[in-house]
């Protein structure tokens, strides 16, 4: 999953302002807390086959793969 695409996901599913993102953002930052990284680490998981926990301190780009 590219940055990209985790930002549309973000966007479009849990309505988070794209001007709060950025690939350093924490998902806590981003305002997601641990019941949506849960639901967002089943949605990676389905997108990419690879299992993914994701705690709030974790930058957003941790969650691509690419971090």
């Amino acid at each position: 999953m590219t940055y990209d695409e985790l930002a549309e996901v973000l966007a479009t599913t849990f309505r988070v302002d794209r001007e709060q993102m950025s690939p350093a953002a924490t998902f806590a930052e981003v305002g997601l807390e641990s019941l949506a990284l849960a639901e967002l680490s089943a949605i990676i998981g389905v997108r990419t086959a690879r299992d993914i926990e994701l705690h709030p301190a974790m930058p957003l780009l941790s969650a691509t793969g690419n971090s």
